[in-house]
């Protein structure tokens, strides 16, 4: 929006209006999140007012995300903030109150390569899943209150997303170890086999990837390597045990 020093002492509307109407003709989007700041909380500028205008004259959503600095719980990511957004405003109750046999994976800051693995293990499984909200959908997130269960990948980022949607759309938060190494991913598979009734399948999956990794362990592929970790510091010490089993050294 191009924000000013004028434009703080006298209110901003207009470069709003502006911004997000040629957004909209420009991409055509579902979704519009406008992302506050501090500044924005501080001279009170009207952005529902702006909110409710638009949404009207272009009949798609527009989300406002209250980075006011004062609200969160996690202030380096602000993701508590981006989560309840998103809850409150896309997510849809099921009208019906049924559930359907789907599992939400919640997802933040992975990258694709790190879902990967977990999603492979799901499709063996014949376990359909929802990413969200990362690499997911609008009608993705809308559908989120209808699964049967969600998990997290990440407990520092995802766990107030999956206990909001538990308590307020009623879908069983199924809380697991992150899915890494050997045992992480064992315990992760079994915790989600078990809700979904595939309890048998999911003991032959992991009888065969056990031989791989034993391999992966004897053959000691990181021998003399230094490897630098990169993630969530609740996820940290799962890799550098991982790391230390492979023979790396952690940087």
């Amino acid at each position: 929006t191009n924000l000013q020093e004028k434009d703080t002492i006298l209110g901003s509307d207009a470069k709003l209006h502006k911004a997000i109407s040629k957004i909209v003709e420009e991409v055509n989007p579902k979704v519009v999140f406008i992302v506050g700041t501090p500044v924005v909380a501080i001279n009170n500028d009207d952005v529902n007012s702006v909110i409710f205008e638009l949404e009207d004259e272009f009949n798609i959503k527009i989300i406002y995300i209250y980075t006011d600095g004062f609200k969160t719980k996690s202030p380096l990511s602000g993701i508590d903030i981006a989560a309840h957004g998103i809850l409150r405003n896309i997510v849809e109750r099921p009208e019906d109150g049924e559930k359907s046999d789907f599992l939400n994976i919640i997802t933040f800051s992975e990258t694709k390569k790190s879902i990967e693995g977990i999603t492979k293990l799901l499709d063996k499984l014949n376990i359909e899943y929802n990413l969200l909200p990362r690499f997911g959908s609008v009608e993705g997130l809308k559908n989120a209150g209808r699964a049967k269960a969600s998990v997290v990948l990440s407990e520092d980022e995802g766990t107030y997303f999956a206990q909001e949607l538990e308590e307020n759309f009623g879908v069983q938060f199924i809380e697991t170890e992150s899915p890494i190494g050997l045992m992480g991913t064992t315990s992760f598979l079994r915790r989600v086999a078990e809700i979904f009734g595939k309890e048998a399948e999911a003991e032959k999956i992991i009888s065969e990837n056990e031989a791989e990794i034993q391999k992966l362990v004897t053959d000691q592929v990181l021998s003399g390597k230094k490897v630098f970790l990169d993630g969530n510091l609740s996820d940290l010490p799962r890799l550098a045990t991982l790391t230390g089993r492979l023979g790396g050294e952690v940087a």
